[in-house]
């Protein structure tokens, strides 16, 4: 008998970019959006840090959601799945991949007006200078 797994991903990360609800072609809402998620490593001058940049993919209601009430540079965490498109680029002969997580559930984790943060406070401030978007 085969073990069944689930295709999840669980992701902390910062928004990339202005979240945009947008209709595909059966009407249904959209939302397509960049996310970044930061590991930090090392002490002192040793300190190090990388970041992965993933697109990110929900519909209907969570992408309304997600337009409504996430912002660049806004803290959340995001549960989903991954999910990956072939496509081929007019004159080259070999097939292109794109693979992206598609949001089932989130949660935003930005500090409230006047309060504390509402989950662990991120690596980074996503109002500094130095975040790479």
């Amino acid at each position: 008998m085969a073990r069944r797994t689930k295709n999840s991903v669980e992701l902390i990360c910062f928004v990339g970019e202005p979240i945009e609800l947008k209709t595909g072609r059966s009407g249904n809402s959209y939302a397509r959006f960049s996310v970044a998620t930061t590991e930090v490593w090392g002490t002192g001058d040793q300190r190090q840090e990388r970041t992965e940049w993933t697109t990110v993919t929900a519909f209907g209601k969570t992408a309304e959601n997600l337009a409504k009430y996430g912002r660049k540079g806004g803290y959340l965490q995001i549960e989903g799945s991954l999910r990956t498109d072939k496509y081929q680029v007019e004159g080259e002969s070999k097939p292109r991949y794109s693979t992206y997580v598609v949001v089932e559930e989130f949660i935003l984790l930005d500090k409230p007006e006047g309060g504390a943060p509402a989950g662990d406070p991120p690596a980074k401030d996503p109002n500094s200078d130095d975040i790479p978007f």
